[in-house]
């Protein structure tokens, strides 16, 4: 649930250049994701400096008359224990940041808790978390760069985990980049990072991995709000528990080493054409390379791109186009090849209400799965559709309340993995 960010000023305005955004991690479920900034705060405006402390809570009241995603007619008794396909959540939210500039130097602490709670399957009752450090540092005017760290843990969803207990997900991610200024407007840029995943049922430790990238390049930031950015990456994955159960749900023939080699050549760019629009993300040339099953190699294009546009003052329009080899959205450990479209068109009704809509299509190919290799099985395809409608109240600076409404669906040539459900929430948040 998306909420307005009241920001208050304690210094002059500053603007900074964003340069981990051009040194984004790409591989499998560890991709970072082009995201569209907060479309009320205006297009291509300079990152304001925050109070230094903040704090942030947040809870909503969600209903989802399909909650663990089944087909029609599927009883869940069997899975869950209950016949009952609807359950409403608690889903909240405690949050503190710290952020300071200190000279040349930026230094960033996050914190936040999002308990969740069933009404009915008490069972899968969670605390996620999601810390993160990050110093951006600088040394003179040539040398510059990020380092930090990063630890979460969220519960899988139920779109392809349906098992009686939950399944959390812990993800840990260390990172470091830099840059050289050869002159004001061009310089070398490296980074290394490292993901790990863990999960904490044994059903799913195939899943678990450790992703190394390494990738260096040039950039070309002339100051005019265009950025350019070519670099070669290369990430390997490391899997250390074999896989035994397909996309499907079916028992492989042998279990399969998911471990691979990774090859890009990215061109990350942020283009603004005029004051009430902007262009960012990255296009480039992938090669996956799998030590066990060459037969699901992957080559080809890949790209993530957004348009944020202002056509009118109170109207807003961000817009994605994806088509990769990872999706965020499906807890496996085999590629998944991905063509996704989002709009989200955003109408400011008064002074402090605003409407907002999401419409999004992804077309899902798991050509990474071993189970149509190894064992002759057909390669799953899903078309996933969601569409919904936002409302949110600005009660007062600080205040905000909201209530949203949308339908997800999964057409698949599967039929145990198709599913409709219609959700509805409300709730509110402070910020001080």
């Amino acid at each position: 649930m998306h909420f307005f960010k009241t920001t208050r000023y304690s210094g002059p305005t500053r603007a900074r250049k964003s340069f981990g955004s051009m040194m984004a991690v790409a591989g499998l479920a560890a991709a970072v994701p082009v995201a569209a900034q907060a479309q009320n705060l205006g297009l291509l405006q300079p990152e304001q400096v925050e109070d230094v402390l903040t704090f942030e809570g947040s809870a909503e009241l969600l209903y989802n008359d399909n909650v663990f995603l089944l087909p029609e007619n599927t009883n869940p008794q069997a899975i869950f224990g209950d016949n009952k396909r609807a359950d409403s959540q608690l889903n909240a939210l405690f949050a503190v940041k710290f952020d300071r500039d200190v000279s040349l130097q930026r230094f960033t602490l996050t914190g936040k808790v999002k308990p969740v709670k069933y009404f009915n399957y008490s069972q899968f009752d969670y605390i996620g978390y999601d810390l993160g450090a990050n110093w951006a540092w600088a040394i003179g005017r040539p040398w510059f760069g990020t380092v930090g760290a990063n630890f979460s843990q969220t519960a899988s969803t139920f779109s392809d985990v349906r098992q009686s207990e939950k399944n959390l997900q812990r993800n840990n991610r260390v990172y470091f980049t830099g840059g050289m200024r050869l002159t004001p407007s061009w310089a070398i840029i490296g980074g290394i990072d490292r993901t790990s995943l863990t999960n904490s049922t044994a059903a799913q430790e195939s899943s678990d991995y450790d992703l190394t990238g390494i990738e260096g390049g040039m950039r070309y930031a002339p100051g005019t709000g265009t950025e350019l950015a070519l670099v070669y990456r290369n990430s390997n994955g490391d899997y250390p528990n074999r896989q035994v159960v397909d996309a499907g749900g079916g028992v492989l023939g042998t279990s399969v080493d998911n471990g691979y080699t990774q090859n890009e050549v990215l061109l990350r760019a942020q283009y603004k054409p005029d004051e009430d629009s902007r262009i960012f993300g990255q296009v480039g040339l992938t090669r996956r390379s799998f030590d066990n099953l060459p037969e699901r190699d992957f080559s080809g294009p890949t790209a993530r791109i957004t348009y944020d546009f202002r056509p009118g003052g109170r109207f807003f329009m961000t817009a994605d186009l994806i088509r990769d080899i990872a999706s965020e959205e499906v807890l496996t450990s085999n590629y998944v090849d991905t063509r996704k479209v989002a709009l989200r068109p955003s109408f400011r009704l008064t002074g402090k209400t605003t409407l907002t809509g999401n419409f999004s299509y992804a077309k899902l190919s798991y050509e990474g799965d071993p189970g149509f290799v190894a064992a002759s099985a057909q390669v799953r395809e899903d078309d996933i559709t969601e569409f919904g409608l936002s409302l949110e109240l600005q009660y007062s600076r600080n205040i905000t309340f909201s209530a949203r409404m949308g339908r997800q669906e999964r057409d698949s040539n599967l039929n145990n993995v198709k599913y409709t459900n219609n959700y509805f929430g409300i709730g509110g948040g402070i910020r001080f």
